[in-house]
């Protein structure tokens, strides 16, 4: 995983059709840019057990992330689904 949210990743040198994405970045500037690759090898990091009993402990969407081979492209490609809840107020 990664120490802080200011923590860098370094970029692999490939060329995405996102220019922003083409560098390296932190946390916040992967979430400002929506940069996958950078999600992609926090999900590898992660792995693929631990990453299921995230989503199913906070009971994520439908909480499927598929098989481990999926680990970096579930939540793109993958059968993981959520909808909105409404939780009533007052």
């Amino acid at each position: 995983m990664i120490a802080n949210d200011l923590a860098i990743l370094t970029w692999d040198g490939v060329e995405r059709s996102i220019p922003t994405w083409n560098r390296d970045l932190n946390l916040q500037t992967a979430f400002k840019v929506s940069a996958v690759w950078f999600y992609q090898v926090l999900a590898r990091r992660i792995g693929f057990q631990r990453m299921q009993q995230w989503v199913t402990q906070v009971s994520y969407g439908n909480q499927s992330i598929g098989k481990a081979d999926e680990i970096d492209t579930f939540w793109l490609t993958g059968d993981l689904r959520i909808s909105l809840r409404l939780i009533p107020f007052g």
